[in-house]
């Protein structure tokens, strides 16, 4: 039974998001889990954000109320132009949430998505440029050549409209593969993307 006790005792307003934990919680947990290893690759998380982020996504996928709370007010705002609704605001989180180099979404990483759709939209046409602006800064896209530039937007263009990542490459690749005796287009184009620190669920979700 609920009381005044027990909902200060599991109140979640103090955490960055509703899903995370405790300190205390963590505290139960904390011992089932083996200590880091002394020999090979030394872990890039630590184990108790990898769990916040199994619970984030158990959730309920993307309940409105957890969206990150600086990006809650900005997609909430009248001004943002969401031209394909859910869709482009889930491709929007999944952006974060993949390049976010704290390994959660972070303010910065907040900060920097919205400077991106607002840059995007001030033309009032999200289709205007070649879709390379919301997937980089533009100090990155300062360093491709404009043959790279062309290329890569080409590729995007036709993974877009894929329903899988084989399906794009045997697109892509198509005249190649034919010369080749194994045709991983999957493969080659997962390489490809990697060239320029892309995956194949980042650009996906924007389709």
């Amino acid at each position: 039974m609920w009381t005044d006790t027990t909902r200060a005792q599991y109140a979640r307003s103090g955490l960055a998001l509703p899903s995370d934990l405790t300190d205390g919680e963590w505290g139960l947990l904390e011992p089932f889990f083996p200590p880091p290893s002394l020999v090979g690759r030394p872990r890039k998380w630590p184990m108790r954000r990898i769990v916040e982020a199994m619970l984030y996504l158990l959730r309920g996928g993307l309940p409105w109320r957890m969206l990150p709370p600086g990006f809650l007010k900005f997609a909430n705002d009248p001004s943002a132009l969401w031209s394909g609704n859910f869709r482009d605001l889930a491709a929007s989180v999944t952006r974060m949430a993949t390049l976010s180099p704290e390994g959660r979404i972070g303010r910065e990483t907040v900060d920097l998505e919205i400077m991106k759709l607002d840059r995007l939209w001030q033309g009032g046409n999200v289709a205007a440029g070649d879709g390379l602006e919301i997937l980089f800064s533009e100090e990155k896209l300062d360093t491709l050549d404009p043959f790279d530039r062309v290329q890569l937007a080409e590729v995007i263009r036709v993974s877009r409209e894929s329903r899988s990542m084989s399906e794009a490459g045997r697109t892509l690749f198509a005249s190649s593969r034919k010369r080749r005796k194994t045709a991983n287009d999957a493969d080659r184009l997962k390489k490809y993307l990697a060239r320029f620190h892309l995956t194949w669920a980042e650009i996906s979700a924007e389709s």
